[in-house]
């Protein structure tokens, strides 16, 4: 993957290569490769309307890339949408050495999963203008859109406040001294930063910023699996309160959870009996300490089970109650969030679901994918087989979508219909390409499977689960993330 690159070995491959100046009358969007295999997606000169599709297109064709950048900037739409499209497809951006990236350029450097600035790149911000003949007058309505992109970006507000702070005359200059200041972190190759001062006057920028409102993400196309039950097994509620719960408040509730919860002895109590290694056991203790020191998380619980209070009679079936509300509360808030993160950690996940189908036995496989794994035992199980390392990982992967779910950050991506569809297509396609390298009688078996999940026997359907995955994780390009992220979307609903 991209981001095991070695920078050091990026670095002398983008002085062996070169770029055209920002100067050019129009932006240059091409691609190159290193001699090391990385794949470079060059953005030089003026970005103008039209672009973004130049760049689209390129996109779908490489996989993995990083986004070299060296511009003044430009319009600001196109500019915007190329950042959506790196953004989704998780790759990296980079201002190498000698190179300026201003204006809109910035903007389209901060979707960088990571960003990287040499040490004599600049990267500079200023406010949304547009030119009253002659006059640059700074417009509310750009700094709104820009504010709006930038929290897709999962930026906080102070990164908006400086990335909009400066005049159209001027430009805030990046460093490693404001980064904090400003919450945009990036990592810097070479040995020193560039003493650029943090706010230099300097040229008018000669381009516009567009005043039209971003791209509105709403449609999602059916699934097309079965939704997979894939909570952390760590988040269960444990024995609910025993009294009457049609007579507790929500407030009692939460109390009694917080008590519960924040106690690391009950903790140990619930998951320390589980059928699991020690380290496995210890991986889920840790998880539960930190996801039930949340607040939110809390609050989200007491919620769901308050709702579900006249279930509970009282007796021995009320901790089943609980646990599976607290699974599905789990499942549920893991898979929205996940809407809500990248490709790459969307990926993760998928990859995590293939590993679990492709180590289980028939009948844990088809219990696991159609939700009768109960308490997710079978799936804990073959979840903690992958070792601690990778176990604490993926127990990390579902904190981090559970946080950006309860937080409502970064919103939500949902391709469009025509990326949705751009992205099945492609999908389907790949996948008639990886049967057809099976046998004729397992062609017809398993696309028979793949045609009908739920009717096919366990052998056959667990095979066509597989296949699924696979195939999603290999999926390239920006059909691929759209795939993915139609997939997880459609888990979640």
């Amino acid at each position: 993957m991209l981001r095991f690159f070695s920078t050091a070995a990026l670095f002398f491959s983008l002085l062996a290569i070169g770029t055209q100046s920002s100067q050019a009358v129009a932006a240059e969007i091409k691609t190159e490769k290193t001699d090391g295999g990385t794949v470079i997606l060059w953005i030089s000169g003026e970005i103008k309307n039209g672009d973004d599709v130049t760049f689209r297109r390129l996109s779908i064709e490489n996989k993995d890339a990083i986004v070299v950048l060296d511009s003044a900037g430009g319009q600001l739409m196109p500019a915007l949408e190329i950042g959506k499209i790196i953004r989704l497809a998780g790759y990296a951006t980079m201002v190498g050495p000698d190179f300026i990236c201003t204006s809109s350029c910035a903007l389209i450097w901060l979707a960088g999963s990571p960003r990287y600035l040499e040490q004599d790149g600049k990267v500079g911000f200023h406010a949304s203008y547009r030119d009253n003949e002659g006059r640059l007058e700074e417009t509310g309505v750009g700094n709104a859109v820009i504010g709006h992109y930038l929290s897709l970006m999962n930026l906080p507000q102070r990164a908006v406040v400086f990335a909009t702070t400066a005049s159209p005359t001027e430009i805030q200059w990046l460093t490693a001294t404001n980064s904090r200041r400003s919450g945009i972190d990036f990592q810097t190759i070479g040995e020193k930063q560039s003493s650029v001062a943090e706010s230099t006057p300097t040229s008018a920028p000669s381009t516009k910023a567009a005043e039209a409102p971003p791209m509105v993400r709403t449609v999602t196309p059916p699934p097309t699996i079965r939704t997979v039950s894939m909570p952390p097994p760590s988040n269960r509620t444990g024995t609910p309160p025993k009294q009457a719960m049609k007579d507790v408040t929500l407030d009692e509730l939460k109390n009694l959870l917080r008590q519960r919860f924040q106690d690391p002895e009950y903790i140990k109590t619930i998951f320390g009996s589980m059928n699991l290694s020690p380290d496995g056991r210890a991986a889920m203790i840790d998880h539960a300490n930190i996801l039930y020191a949340d607040e939110r998380y809390i609050d989200r619980l007491a919620s769901e089970l308050y709702q579900a209070r006249e279930g509970f009679s009282g007796g021995d079936s009320d901790r089943d109650i609980g646990m599976s509300i607290g699974q599905a509360t789990s499942i549920k808030l893991t898979l929205s969030g996940l809407s809500r993160l990248s490709d790459n950690d969307v990926k993760r996940y998928l990859s995590y679901i293939s590993s679990v189908i492709s180590r289980a036995t028939d009948k844990e496989c088809k219990a696991i994918l159609s939700g009768k794994d109960e308490f997710g035992r079978a799936e804990t199980r073959l979840l903690t087989e992958l070792g601690k390392v990778e176990y604490a990982s993926y127990l990390a992967l579902t904190r981090k979508a559970i946080k950006a779910e309860l937080g409502g950050s970064p919103l939500r991506i949902v391709p469009s219909k025509v990326e949705a569809e751009a992205g099945q297509s492609s999908y389907e396609n790949y996948l008639a390409e990886v049967l057809s390298k099976l046998s004729a009688p397992e062609q017809e078996r398993i696309g028979n499977a793949i045609a009908s999940l739920e009717n096919a026997n366990d052998n056959d359907s667990c095979y066509g689960y597989y296949m699924i995955f696979k195939t999603a994780l290999e999926l390239g390009g920006l059909p691929g993330a759209w795939q993915r992220r139609t997939m997880v979307n459609a888990m979640g609903e």
